[in-house]
């Protein structure tokens, strides 16, 4: 967490006294550690509200924005994308799962299904999870397969 400016800022509200309005500081923090703080916040704020202390408005905000920028959900990567490592040819999957095979080859799912109970398509387990090798399925519609 880095702070980035400290500033007089004329929009906030002024001190107690009436006097100079008070600091604010603009912080920059990545998502993780946003989710971090945000229940952080959310811990104090239950404390205070335990003690029966009032709970600054200024608190809040910080819990609301804490929160939402916590919540973002990361955009999808796009392995279509040429990367440098790759040389331009974009990341082809190795094995797809039983709906995405389905959908290649234009069948349904329980198709896919018949096809490994007969043993014409061969699974693998990734993590649990039972994928179909891309190569089987270009071997399936090249005639390799039947």
């Amino acid at each position: 967490m880095t702070a980035h400016a400290r500033t007089r800022t004329p929009g906030l509200a002024a001190d107690a006294k009436g006097g100079e309005p008070k600091s604010s500081v603009v912080l920059v923090v990545p998502g993780s550690v946003a989710g971090h703080l945000s229940a952080a916040v959310m811990r104090h704020r239950k404390w205070m509200r335990s003690v029966g202390m009032p709970i600054p408005a200024e608190l809040k905000a910080l819990g609301e924005a804490l929160a939402l920028h916590a919540n973002q959900r990361q955009p999808a990567p796009n392995f279509r994308q040429d990367h440098p490592s790759d040389h331009g040819r974009g990341m082809d999957p190795i094995a797809v799962p039983y709906t995405e095979a389905a959908r290649l080859l234009s069948v349904s799912e329980r198709s896919i299904s018949r096809l490994v109970a007969a043993g014409t398509l061969a699974p693998v387990a990734i993590g649990g999870a039972k994928r179909i090798p891309i190569d089987q399925l270009h071997r399936l519609v090249t005639g390799g397969d039947q």
